[in-house]
């Protein structure tokens, strides 16, 4: 029997990594601006233990001529708000240079704080030419 090696998947080219404490009741946007073009291909959100559903999190792609952020958290433009838990997904969004990455955060718990992660992978995508 032969076996065919396929050499499908790609090792990140780079980890985009934001952590951020949000305060009780406020809301926070950060941003990433992309300096190489490429492709993100996932996505993973942590929730610590106490936001009970309080703490929401989108994650978008702004393009740098100034159009409209394109949602790319997977739930139909909706915010993901759990409590103790990963959510990991899939993404496959091409990024240009100059484009933003935003990450929109809203603190609803009155009284407690809460410190949320956010990781993208983006690996090089040589059929993404400048935009």
């Amino acid at each position: 029997m032969t076996v065919q090696k396929i050499d499908t998947l790609q090792p990140p080219e780079e980890q985009i990594n934001f952590r951020y404490a949000i305060a009780a009741q406020t809301t926070a946007e950060l941003h990433y601006r992309v300096k190489d073009p490429g492709m993100l291909t996932a996505g993973f959100i942590h929730f610590p233990p106490g936001c009970q559903a309080l703490v929401r999190v989108r994650v978008m792609v702004g393009r740098k001529k100034g159009s409209e952020a394109i949602k790319i958290t997977p739930i139909d433009d909706q915010y993901i708000a759990l409590d103790d838990a990963n959510y990991s997904f899939n993404l496959n969004q091409k990024v240009y240079r100059g484009d933003n990455i935003i990450i929109q955060l809203g603190n609803y718990d009155k009284d407690n704080p809460h410190t949320i992660t956010v990781l993208l992978s983006k690996v090089k995508d040589l059929t993404v030419v400048e935009g």
